[in-house]
């Protein structure tokens, strides 16, 4: 199946709040991979009307792109869909993008560390920082998590100092209480 044809066939499923994971297939996105697992990138849907959105955190700091451009620029998605009542949904919304409009910086040191720690074992202090500067899955899974808050995200952070795509996924998968899982292809 292509990704145009996964995401017109789970695009029904996405509703404001959720959270989707991507699998690249750009040199970074590989080195993302091998380090912390199958997924990449992490982003929040956000729903205008009929259309989809995308608030992610990417190089230029926290950003809005269509979400279809998001997810065909890559090889795969997964869709995580938390389980709140969707008004409680659209108001973690609005109040995340109010913080994301402010400007949230991608802290590419985070990925460093993280393939330090997790292919070498070798632990840094303070792995995430400044939580304010985010990379991807921090921003969506904590800073966007912690509002509902969807508390596997928040707990997993609070112990680790650090959240990965792959993170946010298996997490999701481990806490079915919380969160559907949608379209789920990793074999994880």
């Amino acid at each position: 199946e292509s990704i145009q044809d996964k995401y017109a066939r789970l695009r029904p499923q996405i509703t404001n709040g959720c959270i989707i994971n991507v699998r690249g297939h750009s040199l970074l996105t590989r080195i993302i991979e091998w380090t912390c697992g199958y997924y990449s990138h992490s982003l929040l849907a956000f729903v205008v009307g009929e259309r989809l959105f995308a608030i992610q955190s990417v190089a230029q700091g926290v950003a809005p792109a269509f979400l279809s451009t998001e997810i065909f620029a890559n090889d795969d998605f997964v869709i995580l869909k938390p389980k709140f009542p969707q008004a409680q949904l659209d108001d973690a919304v609005n109040k995340y993008f109010a913080i994301a409009e402010r400007g949230i910086p991608y802290n590419f040191f985070e990925l460093p560390k993280l393939l330090l720690k997790l292919k070498l074992g070798i632990y840094i202090g303070n792995m995430q920082g400044n939580k304010a500067d985010s990379i991807c899955s921090v921003s969506a899974g904590y800073n966007f998590g912690g509002l509902l808050p969807i508390k596997c995200f928040v707990d997993y952070y609070n112990a680790n100092n650090y959240l990965t795509p792959q993170n946010l996924s298996d997490l999701a998968k481990a806490n079915p209480s919380e969160m559907d899982v949608i379209g789920d292809d990793s074999g994880s």
